[in-house]
């Protein structure tokens, strides 16, 4: 048996009290992941950002909030895993000061007004576990997102972020039941599967890794 380490869903970065910065990522991919692995008889530890979806039954969770709040988490739950598959759209940027209460209007009651919203980078949480390793033998696959030059970017993601596997996909799948996937590996192997479900090709990819996995130990 395998321990798996699944991100699913988008992060919330707050600017004051009620207002956040996100994504539309629905979860659906995580969550059809943390399924396919529960039902290859793998233990499946599911850390998931704002959502309000049911969790999959016999996955352990844990919620998280912000890109600082995931990237503490998988950092800790990563030295348990033997692999890790991270599908969590995380905001790539947070507000550089968060206000407490709520921001308030300018007062000024006339269109067009102004504010300058200053922002800073999140950490790069999957090429963080790409530069370090938390267990020997650890397999780890990452997500992208592109809508164009796919194979292009998606080879120079793989080699940037040090991942063993990189799922590629177009940006029109977020929020949607299905999905078509470009599978880069580290060894230069490239494949293009058709448009499948999202849990099919959960299925197809859960099956991927632990074929991937058991290559490194033998």
């Amino acid at each position: 048996m395998a321990q798996f380490l699944i991100t699913a869903g988008p992060t919330r970065e707050y600017l004051d009290d009620v207002r956040y910065l996100s994504n539309a990522s629905s979860g659906r991919m995580g969550f059809a992941l943390a399924r396919a692995a529960l039902g290859a008889g793998q233990d499946v530890h599911l850390v998931v950002g704002p959502l309000d979806a049911a969790v999959p039954k016999g996955v352990r969770v844990t919620p998280v909030i912000s890109a600082q709040d995931m990237e503490r988490v998988v950092r800790s739950a990563s030295k348990e895993a033997d692999i890790v598959i991270m599908a969590a759209a995380v905001s790539d940027f947070r507000p550089a000061f968060r206000v407490q209460g709520k921001i308030k209007r300018s007062g000024s009651g006339t269109r067009g007004g102004r504010m300058r919203l200053e922002l800073v980078e999140n950490p790069d949480i999957l090429a963080g576990l790409g530069r370090r390793r938390s267990r020997k033998g650890q397999l780890l696959l990452g997500f992208a997102l592109e809508k164009e030059k796919i194979l292009e970017n998606g080879r120079e993601k793989l080699r940037a972020k040090g991942v063993d596997l990189l799922a590629v996909n177009r940006v029109d799948v977020i929020g949607k039941d299905r999905t078509r996937l470009w599978i880069l590996d580290r060894e230069g192997r490239e494949e293009e599967w058709p448009e499948l479900s999202k849990a099919a090709a959960a299925k197809r990819l859960v099956k991927l890794c632990l074929e991937r996995w058991e290559e490194g130990r033998s």
